[in-house]
């Protein structure tokens, strides 16, 4: 990578019988600025035992994490340490988190959860869809009102107010990924 930035990167680890994927490891890398140096690679400790699934920095030192067991976590200092904002005992996953700046944003999961704060994340209140059970994988904004979810089964939904009422979209054949 050229590029300052935060990369999602899978760590394969050779077993020791030679196989590639003894234990293969998902995580986010922050690169430190190329014309600092050398462009080095920095792993950095997330503060979860939780997989995490997905990262969105909507400053160069506010970022959010999200993934399983409802974890959202938060970094105001590029990425160095990492709190909690939400971590529920629990079988369900947010897979994708969005930002419009560093304190509104929306996150989206299994069984059509929804979540949203504007406060940077000190409270996050259910948007969810109304009546599906189906997981979403994406979410994103236009703006403060416009976005859209969408999901297992060619699921997709739009909002025009910030999440308060969502519109079925007409569904495509397949599950829709980012």
């Amino acid at each position: 990578y050229t590029a300052a930035g935060v990369y999602t990167v899978v760590l394969t680890v050779e077993g020791s019988d030679g196989s590639e994927d003894a234990e293969t490891k998902t995580g986010y890398i922050i690169v430190t600025d190329p014309n600092q140096g050398s462009g080095t690679w920095e792993v950095l400790n997330s503060a979860t035992n939780s997989p995490l699934e997905m990262v969105c920095f909507p400053t160069d030192n506010v970022g959010y994490a999200v993934g399983w067991n409802k974890s959202i976590m938060k970094t105001t200092d590029g990425g160095q340490s990492w709190t909690s904002v939400m971590n529920e005992v629990s079988y369900k996953y947010f897979y994708d988190v969005t930002f419009a700046n560093a304190d509104t944003g929306v996150v989206c999961g299994s069984d059509g959860m929804v979540y949203k704060t504007t406060d940077g994340g000190a409270t996050w209140t259910d948007i969810s869809l109304p009546t599906t059970s189906y997981s979403m994988f994406d979410v994103y904004f236009l703006d403060f009102n416009t976005g859209y979810v969408s999901g297992n089964s060619g699921k997709r939904y739009k909002t025009i107010d910030g999440g308060n009422t969502w519109t079925e979209l007409t569904s495509a054949d397949n599950n829709i990924y980012d």
